[in-house]
């Protein structure tokens, strides 16, 4: 039996609507606070070194999207890179990396951050996503971000 897609989850289908609404600057701010954050499992050193020049792109264009042709590249590379990843629980959080700095040339890829984070969830702690989903919820709230609107 395969896996439920994580976005026909109700919540999810909010926060993406609720993240498409929100401004660039606010969009940069939480995939800062959430990279800086992060502890996921993945100590790989591209891994580590893709995320490091995402932070730092990302800090670079915190107030306004100055670096597209460069974000752009990047977002590009960490997504070539993913492709060659086999294992899933593995390539999320690349994805996610990806999805983060895209964010920096069209805002709406700000999305692909949590939506793979709930497929990295729902890969490797399957009893976790409905908790994964509601602290994503709490987190955007905390951000501003009107769920129920």
């Amino acid at each position: 039996m395969s896996k439920p897609s994580v976005i026909s989850i109700p919540e999810v289908k909010s926060l993406k609507m609720t993240m498409n609404a929100m401004s660039y600057k606010t969009l940069v701010a939480f995939l800062l606070s959430q990279l800086e954050g992060e502890k996921l499992a993945v100590e790989e050193d591209d891994y580590l070194r893709f995320k490091a020049q995402v932070i730092a792109i990302l800090k670079q264009n915190a107030h306004e999207p100055k670096m597209v042709i460069e974000a752009r590249k990047l977002a590009l590379t960490i997504h070539r890179f993913s492709r060659s990843v086999t294992d899933e629980t593995t390539r999320y959080p690349y994805r996610m990396l990806g999805h983060s700095v895209a964010t920096i040339h069209v805002r709406t890829h700000a999305f692909g951050y949590i939506y793979y984070a709930l497929r990295y969830v729902q890969a490797t702690q399957p009893n976790k996503l409905k908790e994964a989903v509601e602290l994503y919820c709490h987190t955007i709230a905390q951000f501003g971000g009107n769920l129920y609107a």
